[in-house]
């Protein structure tokens, strides 16, 4: 009797390792595949999801980091704060406004971000680069992603938010490491 509840004790901190891994690890190993090679912790699939949107999101994250640096008043924590604030509900209806919507500009999708994901800090230093970069075509690809990731419950919003904010301080680490050099 005591070596199965030995046993079980062992599998139930086996899971409950495993499942903290999950939520510190991943994020940190999707987050480091941006910016460098993909691990070969992680699965195939999403290292080739990963390949595939790797430049325009390193692209994006390098563009929002110089734009708080050349801005007044925004910090890189007022950013990291409006992502922890989002909830996955005002997501979701950013998401099911944006399925019964026709898309037509970058600018309009900006808009309505801005209505669905208040912030406390100016956000409109982010449109210009937001509506230069995107386009209409990728962001309906955008929202086709997010209906699928949706259907399939394949990521929670935690862990989505955790990769977001990981790849955004890699980004401002860069950035704070080439001004460091130029000086």
């Amino acid at each position: 009797m005591r070596k199965l509840r030995l046993f079980a004790i062992s599998i139930l901190l086996l899971v409950c390792a495993g499942y903290l891994a999950y939520r510190l690890y991943f994020p940190v190993m999707v987050a480091k595949s941006f910016s460098s090679k993909t691990s070969p912790l992680l699965p195939e699939d999403i290292q080739l999801k990963i390949e595939k949107v790797k430049k325009p999101v390193n692209k994006s994250a390098e563009l929002i980091v110089a734009r708080i640096h050349q801005s007044e008043g925004v910090t890189m924590d007022d950013l990291l704060n409006a992502i922890d604030n989002v909830e996955e509900d005002q997501a979701f209806a950013f998401l099911d406004k944006l399925n019964k919507t026709e898309i037509v500009s970058p600018d309009q999708v900006f808009s309505m971000a801005k209505k669905h994901f208040p912030v406390d800090f100016n956000i409109e230093i982010f449109r210009k680069p937001f509506s230069e970069k995107a386009n209409v075509p990728m962001i309906r690809k955008m929202v086709h992603y997010a209906n699928i990731y949706k259907s399939r419950n394949e990521i929670d919003a935690e862990t989505a938010k955790s990769i977001v904010k990981r790849i955004l301080l890699q980004k401002e680490e860069e950035f704070n490491k080439l001004l460091t050099k130029t000086n």
